[in-house]
């Protein structure tokens, strides 16, 4: 007796400690993102608001996970890609669309739930869309954008694998594109 009382101890000890803390604090992520366009966008003889194919979206699992949530939009005088924002407007080529920050949780990778533009501080007319930002083995950070000029609508649809802090990651089609940058937020 004294034995299958141990056994049911230490089963139900590795049940627990393999359950999911959902008391736990989420990891928190800093993203930041300029929003540009090239001043001469290719005619329209190009399907330009066909996703491309093989970009990171294809592969998804339905499994259920955590959910993205902006935890705080930041003030513009917060944003630390204000030069990116500066030599890309002073470029003749290229025009900022629009930049913005903000902290959130991420979701579960494969799981490719994103943050609405609006929900980030983007209000831009003709473009609309979601940041993702995904948590697994990896960081991933994508975007899925539609922008809309001269009666031509342009999509990019990209999901970037194995970000590193503090570093610009660049996505782009003919027409418009984005440099975004994530940081891990320390818990005070």
């Amino acid at each position: 007796m004294h034995r299958r009382c141990l056994f049911i101890l230490l089963l139900a000890c590795s049940v627990a400690v393999g359950a999911p803390d959902t008391t736990a604090p989420r990891a928190l992520y800093r993203v930041e993102v300029v929003i540009f366009r090239y001043n001469n966008p290719p005619a329209d003889s190009e399907d330009f608001s066909a996703a491309p194919e093989g970009r990171g979206f294809e592969l998804s699992t339905r499994t259920p996970g955590a959910l993205p949530a902006v935890v705080k939009v930041l003030d513009p005088a917060d944003l630390r890609m204000a030069a990116v924002a500066r030599q890309l407007a002073a470029n003749p080529a290229t025009s900022v669309l629009a930049q913005a920050g903000w902290i959130q949780t991420p979701s579960v990778y494969r799981h490719h739930v994103g943050l609405p533009l609006d929900q980030l501080g983007i209000n831009v007319p003709g473009l609309s869309g979601a940041m993702f930002l995904e948590r697994g083995e990896l960081l991933h950070v994508g975007a899925q954008l539609q922008w809309t000029s001269g009666g031509v609508t342009y999509a990019l649809s990209e999901l970037r694998d194995r970000v590193r802090f503090n570093e610009r990651h660049y996505l782009d089609n003919p027409a418009f594109g984005l440099i975004v940058e994530v940081s891990q937020v320390r818990a005070p």
